[in-house]
């Protein structure tokens, strides 16, 4: 199945992306990510560098979709963390969050040097991929960093910190 997969679904996807048109959504919700989703399950860990060029894609529901696709393989996605800590200093754009919160702890240490910098949006967007993780693991590394976040000097970096840590 997955060297079929591998020929036919880069294609599928690709003119999934460039045939969409914002009404099929209400028809279709999450036909690209689902795509994304049975793609990445046939083959394994070849499939994430296939998303990063979508990440950064013009159309917001296109990179959307992709980061979530992400963020569902989970650990599966190491791959990506670079380039989604560096999509984490733009104001308005949580989905470098979301998927590093799927991807879990494995992006800790990455997300650990961002709360280091100066950049107020990519610190709060760190923050909230700590927040979303996975608690079932109750991972000690996040805890103490959302510990240490809730003294924060920025109101809303505290705030995120206090509500992942109420009980």
């Amino acid at each position: 199945h997955c060297n079929e997969t591998k020929t036919v679904l880069p294609r599928v996807v690709d003119h999934l992306i460039s045939e969409w048109r914002p009404e099929y959504d209400e028809h279709q919700p999450g036909v690209r990510t689902f795509t994304y989703v049975v793609f990445c399950n046939e083959c394994g860990k070849e499939a994430p560098p296939l998303f990063f060029k979508w990440l950064n894609h013009q159309d917001k529901k296109i990179a959307s979709e992709a980061a979530h696709a992400l963020a569902f393989l989970g650990e599966r996605s190491v791959e990506a963390i670079p380039l989604l800590i560096e999509n984490l200093q733009h104001e308005n754009d949580c989905k470098a969050s979301i998927a590093l919160a799927g991807i879990g702890p494995k992006a800790i240490p990455a997300l650990k040097e961002v709360l280091t910098r100066e950049n107020r949006h990519a610190r709060l967007h760190a923050t909230n991929a700590l927040v979303n993780m996975d608690s079932r693991g109750r991972n000690a590394e996040r805890i103490t960093l959302l510990e240490q976040l809730a003294n924060d000097a920025d109101p809303a970096v505290q705030s995120a910190a206090h509500k992942a840590l109420k009980p």
